[in-house]
């Protein structure tokens, strides 16, 4: 029997149609750094700051200052970047029909919760402006802020765990878009491992990251979770 559904934000759960990866972009590109949103998509959905330290390695480009002040630097900027993203330019909306799927599955007793990349202003910005905090699906969201080591590592997972009383992780479905969220869920031992294919890597990327199981739209995602609810 599932007992949670652990779910990532973005690409996910909210829309987002390279949004992330193109602010990333600007924001690289405002420190002279270029990335592609082929390179931007390799450390998607992992801590932040881990990511710009990744993309800094893979660029010969010489600063001048240390390595640990660029990261701080361009991590504030893309924080407010991101902010204004959210709130001024691209409001934030759900993925079509995905709030159905949380009903049902809770309706089905299956515990709702989400995780992310990203740290906790961002996510709880989102929250707020979908709204999620109004509905009994709700239970609350973990970020990489929260854990000693965010994506690939199982630390969310198992706060997750912790926070929704769960004995066993072999009781926890994780979904995501990226080879990151894949990665979590076989790092915490999940039951299954999800990828869904209409955020920002294809089936072949997050089969090859871990996943169990691959779905195309929300109605196969529902259809996977509540067959592995009523086999167990």
């Amino acid at each position: 029997m599932i007992k949670l559904a652990l779910f990532d934000l973005a690409g996910t759960s909210i829309t987002d149609n390279n949004d992330v990866a193109k602010v990333f972009i600007q924001t690289l590109h405002d420190y002279s750094i270029h990335c592609s949103i082929e390179e931007i998509n390799t450390v998607m959905g992992i801590p932040k700051r881990i990511a710009i330290s990744t993309l800094i390695d893979n660029q010969s480009i010489v600063h001048n200052i240390n390595k640990n002040e660029l990261i701080d630097n361009i991590y504030r900027s893309f924080i407010k970047n991101m902010k204004e993203h959210y709130t001024s330019i691209q409001p934030v909306t759900s993925i079509d029909n995905i709030e159905a799927v949380f009903t049902e599955l809770y309706n089905q007793g299956i515990m709702i919760y989400f995780d992310t990349g990203f740290p906790r202003e961002i996510a709880d910005i989102i929250i707020d402006l979908v709204g999620w905090k109004n509905y009994d699906w709700y239970t609350g969201v973990i970020t990489a802020d929260d854990v000693e080591n965010g994506r690939p590592a199982p630390d969310m997972v198992y706060e997750a765990m912790r926070i929704c009383s769960i004995e066993s992780s072999d009781a926890i479905v994780k979904i995501g878009d990226t080879p990151s969220d894949m990665k979590e869920g076989v790092s915490a031992g999940c039951a299954a491992i999800i990828g869904v294919t209409y955020g920002s890597h294809s089936a072949e990327d997050l089969m090859n990251s871990g996943s169990t199981h691959i779905a195309h739209n929300t109605a196969e995602l529902s259809t996977i979770i509540l067959t592995l609810h009523h086999d167990n």
